[in-house]
């Protein structure tokens, strides 16, 4: 790898832990994509998949105190089939069209949020049930497993809910934990996760940390309603994101690139 790589793998890495623990894991979508301008997919999936796991842990130590269970009842188990059923699928599934109605998903909801907002209405805050956390929870499971792209989706189910922003990162650092776990056998069994791969997420490891710890920081120094509005614009940033097969990030790179 050129020193441009490695500093661009840097990058992601450290945007997934910032993102993880200081806004509920929904600007980490835009990790994945960049650290596969550097690895072919499939491998960069393989290598973000500990990074996760080591950035989860870290926040799990942070905000162990502070997570809602309730909203998970329904959420994680749709989720675990969701993982599986992907996993299944992983090796020729063609996910273009799955990324691009999720990223239609997301911009709607912004759409209607911001909305709201100009109609002066307040969101009243909702009870999670069955239908919504399994409907959800499905999403999330081959979402992050194809992808880990899921970040949106849980954003989308536990933000109506009303959480502060400290409770709503911590429950979703809680559901984000267990779901990588159970992607981890897939990921093993399907070669997507060896020995190169493995040494190139622990050099990449101490990164994801700093990320991590950035990330808290900020949560803890972030207004509520300041939060809310970030989480809406990673929303819909993920969602042209998905929608058009190119972020931001990767408009920029090519744009310094290109001019370099």
């Amino acid at each position: 790898m050129t020193i441009e790589q490695w500093i661009l793998a840097g990058l992601a890495v450290v945007f997934v832990g910032f993102s993880k623990a200081g806004f509920g894991g929904g600007a980490g979508i835009l990790a994945t994509p960049l650290m596969a301008m550097v690895f072919p997919p499939k491998l960069a999936i393989g290598v973000m998949l500990p990074l996760l796991v080591v950035s989860d842990l870290v926040s799990c130590g942070v905000y162990r105190r502070d997570w809602e269970s309730g909203p998970l009842r329904y959420f994680l188990p749709a989720a675990a089939l969701g993982i599986v059923l992907a996993t299944f699928t992983l090796g020729w599934v063609e996910d273009l069209w799955l990324k691009r109605i999720l990223g239609m998903i997301c911009l709607g909801f912004v759409a209607v949020q911001w909305w709201r907002e100009r109609l002066s209405q307040v969101l009243a805050p909702s009870v999670p049930g069955w239908r919504s956390g399994t409907g959800f929870g499905l999403a999330a499971g081959i979402t992050s497993t194809l992808a880990h792209a899921a970040g949106p989706v849980f954003a989308m189910y536990l933000l109506p809910q009303g959480y502060s922003p400290r409770r709503f990162v911590a429950t979703t650092v809680l559901a984000f934990t267990v779901i990588n776990l159970l992607k981890l056998p897939g990921y093993l069994h399907l070669g997507l996760i060896e020995a190169g791969s493995l040494e190139l997420s622990m050099r990449l490891a101490p990164l994801v940390v700093l990320g991590t710890l950035l990330g808290v920081w900020l949560n803890r120094h972030c207004p509520a309603q300041v939060f809310t509005k970030v989480i809406q614009v990673v929303l819909f940033l993920s969602g042209l994101e998905l929608v058009f097969g190119k972020s931001l990030l990767q408009l920029l790179w090519s744009f310094a690139t290109n001019v370099g």
